[in-house]
């Protein structure tokens, strides 16, 4: 048994579900709370901090919605069965809403909200699509009567009575010429639709809107206003020279804005787009010739049936995802887009979910598929050309095919951490799988999945990152909706127990303990429903000789519907921080023997005897070792190893934490294994650090072959 060695070079390649022989050695067997960052190892996920409960009464079927106006207003719209509210996005305030009565039908859904709204922000107007309602036509018909009739434009009259209608026939032999004008004065005729007829939407099938209005009376300087939207109604011509928008007697899969132009995606396949700079119009503005500022109205070229289902904009392509064979269309125009240039091209044929939108991250676009036949869902990443179309989109859970569940609710993109956010619908608690990803020019150096558990809450929501900042809504434990964020920069700290690290507790809130006299206890009261004493923390704060170490709740008990820890006796010096403690783990690998070429050599025996970890900026982790059951036939069975590290040499008897301190270095544990017999792991369950950089290990290994 010669004595040989091997080296992990790191841990960020994430969780592959690949036999453990053809893994990179950067993909490990799993991992839960961790943030697998090329710069800094694998360490702890950040911390879910409360920010608010956005009401009790919120329905966890809410569709929600983000605005980012400016650096200074962020906002969140929940919408539900007669429901419109506003809330700001990064304190949780709720604003003035004023609903139109009448209006608050189209809030009806079919399915759950959250299936069957789409929502996009242009300036100051959010543009609400049910997806259940079918666009119509108004009764209402076009006003005026015709005067008379004439050839051509030089017919007219030299006057005419005041507004006075006539038709100008063109050549008899194509109806498509004729064209109608309305008296202005001697010298102007203005072109006007022809009298009588249906040109006008029925503003309670069309998209509503939500408003932001500007008033000083109200302390905010403004409120919001929900109701139906004034559209433009036929400007020229007649229902054979300007036929109403082919969204008419269809329901509307989505909204979208590209390039000064708000568009409507049919169920049936069409793609309908504004006049340039006019977001109300969707009728030409004359007949008498096609302009570049007309309205665009298309069909999807699809083999049988295909229903739209989400649109994307991207610089100068549209990408829309339906039904059908043929799931990815890009819609371009060259050298600009107009109703003369515009094309649709397919492009792929994978499947896509019908109700998680699509997100944009830099160059690349994701999507998925979790149909429901499926128990698992698949991520793929196209990647977008503005001039070209690229008929592949890379399957980036190809290695782990069984590890994104189906039935999602959510999924969201944080460009800047390089980061995708994938939840699913009805989880028991805050699940969070994420996609973590690196590019450097045109090569992929970093692909890697791991899930994230938010501790003390309910399912996720919604998600939405703005800059490094994710904003997480969750079910709340005393019900409604609870808004968490989550700091997804490189390094930040929590000066209120140290300025070199952060505080990893989920649903982190720093208040002010207050004595009673009275009784003799003290009530820590915060401004959320804590559902147990289970995995809580109450650390002291620099207000205290000792920061970071923690209040000892062994006698505590919750009071106050979960809203306060009362504690005995008094302990009160100052502000302490509250929230759950959430467990990081990451699991290695198998460890193999590999040639020159990287190849695993399955022939041979190794027994791994030591393993030692560099670490950086730990402040406390464990070392499991767990050897398997005797089905695995192994020659002797090693019971189950813990090593455990505190940033101290071993045998001192400063064991437990007191004021924490971050160290780097490295440490030897015992393994004592077969390496098809033993699981090795790293955990850490306190609220304070530890980064892993890597991994070496010494073993024995006799090979059963001469090679």
């Amino acid at each position: 048994m010669p004595l040989t060695s091997g080296t992990i070079p790191s841990m960020i390649g994430g969780v592959s579900q690949q036999d453990a022989s053809v893994r990179l050695p950067t993909q490990i067997a799993d991992a839960v709370n961790c943030d697998l960052s090329p710069a800094r190892g694998a360490g702890p996920r950040p911390p879910a901090e409360f920010v608010n409960v956005l009401r009790s009464d919120i329905p966890d079927t809410a569709f929600f919605h983000s605005i980012v106006r400016d650096s200074r207003e962020r906002y969140i719209v929940a919408i539900y069965p007669d429901n419109v509210r506003v809330f700001n996005h990064e304190t949780g305030k709720e604003y003035v809403v004023i609903k139109d009565a009448a209006s608050l039908a189209y809030l009806a859904t079919v399915s759950e909200p959250w299936q069957s709204f789409r929502a996009v922000t242009v300036d100051d107007v959010t543009f609400l699509v049910n997806r259940d309602k079918t666009v119509a036509l108004s009764t209402q018909k076009t006003a005026g009567v015709l005067s008379g009739s004439v050839q051509t434009f030089q017919d007219l009259p030299k006057t005419a009575a005041s507004n006075a209608i006539y038709e100008i026939r063109g050549d008899g032999s194509n109806a498509f010429d004729n064209y109608f004008v309305q008296y202005q004065s001697s010298l102007v005729w203005k072109e006007v639709s022809k009298p009588g007829e249906f040109g006008y939407f029925d503003s309670a099938t069309m998209p509503h809107g939500l408003k932001r209005v500007p008033d000083g009376t109200n302390p905010d300087g403004f409120y919001f206003s929900y109701g139906p939207l004034v559209y433009d109604t036929r400007y020229a011509g007649d229902t054979a020279s300007s036929p109403p928008p082919s969204i008419v007697g269809q329901r509307i899969g989505d909204v979208f804005f590209h390039r000064d132009r708000l568009g409507l995606i049919a169920s049936a396949g069409n793609i309908v787009m504004s006049e340039i700079g006019h977001y109300f119009n969707f009728w030409r503005t004359t007949v008498t010739s096609l302009l570049d500022s007309d309205v665009i109205d298309v069909n999807a070229p699809t083999e049988g049936v295909a229903e739209m289902l989400h649109c994307i904009s991207y610089q100068k392509a549209l990408m829309i995802f339906a039904s059908g064979k043929t799931s990815l269309f890009q819609l371009t125009g060259t050298p600009t887009l107009t109703p003369k240039t515009v094309k649709i091209d397919p492009v792929t044929t994978y499947g896509v979910s019908p109700t998680i939108k699509p997100v944009l991250a830099g160059s690349s676009l994701f999507f998925l598929d979790d149909n429901q036949a499926k128990s698992w869902s698949t991520v793929r990443e196209y990647f977008v050309s503005d001039d070209t179309v690229t008929p592949e989109a890379a399957d980036v859970t190809a290695h782990v095919p069984s590890y994104v569940p189906g039935n999602t609710r959510c999924m969201a993109e944080a460009g800047d951490a390089d980061m995708l956010f994938i939840a699913q619908r009805n989880a028991a608690g805050g699940d969070l799988f994420v996609h973590q990803y690196k590019w450097s020019g045109d090569t992929k150096q970093q692909s890697a999945w791991n899930r994230w558990l938010i501790q003390g809450t309910g399912s996720v929501l919604h998600v939405h990152a703005i800059g490094t900042m994710l904003y997480v809504m969750t079910k709340a434990p005393s019900g409604g909706v609870e808004l968490l964020r989550l700091d997804l920069s490189s390094s930040p700290t929590y000066p209120l127990i140290s300025a070199e690290h952060d505080i990893y507790l989920d649903r982190r809130e720093a208040v002010t303990p207050v004595w009673q006299p009275f009784g003799n206890y003290t009530d820590i009261t915060v401004p959320l429903t804590l559902p147990t004493l289970t995995g809580l923390a109450v650390l002291k704060t620099t207000d205290w000789p000792s920061p970071g170490t923690t209040v000892d709740l062994r006698l505590a008990t919750l009071v106050n519907g979960g809203q306060t820890i009362r504690l005995p006796g008094r302990v009160d010096t100052g502000r302490v921080v509250v929230g759950y403690r959430y467990n990081r783990r990451i699991t290695l690998s198998q460890q193999f023997i590999r040639d020159q070429n990287n190849v695993s050599k399955l022939i041979g025996r190794l027994q791994i005897k030591r393993m030692t970890v560099r670490y950086n900026d730990a402040t406390y982790f464990k070392c499991v070792v767990t050897p398997k059951g005797r089905s695995q036939a192994i020659d002797t069975i090693v019971p189950q190893l813990e090593s455990t590290f505190t940033n101290r040499t071993t045998g001192d008897a400063a064991f437990l934490l007191s004021t924490p301190t971050t160290q780097s270095g490295t440490y030897s544990f015992l393994v004592a294994s077969r390496s098809d017999a033993v699981d090795v792991s790293f955990t850490n369950d306190s609220p304070f650090p530890a980064w892993f950089q890597s991994v070496q290990w010494e073993g024995l290994y006799t090979a059963k072959v001469q090679q």
